[in-house]
């Protein structure tokens, strides 16, 4: 697999993608798809002393421990000499 050549327009944003800068690094959020539609508990707020005040914030907010949805949005750092991409790790 060969590396990529060139640079991506300046300040262009699309559906699947958000660009900005921080500094002197170009950023670029990637949206990577969505969970289907389930329990949000136990695997998010592992921790089982904080399930119930996790599940209390949720509701607080008007999301569904029971039905939601959670989005994967890597994120693309170009450093100039350098590409460097930080990934969620949920993937299947």
């Amino acid at each position: 697999m060969g590396r990529a050549q060139g640079r991506a327009p300046k300040g262009v944003n699309g559906g699947g993608f958000y660009r900005f800068r921080v500094g002197g690094i170009q950023a670029v959020v990637l949206s990577d798809g969505q969970s289907p539609p389930g329990p949000l508990l136990p695997n998010w707020g592992a921790n089982p002393e904080l399930q119930e005040a996790f599940r209390r914030t949720l509701v607080e907010h008007f999301l569904d421990p029971e039905a939601t949805r959670n989005n994967f949005n890597p994120v693309l750092l170009d450093l100039g000499e350098a590409r460097l991409l930080v990934d969620t790790g949920r993937g299947a």
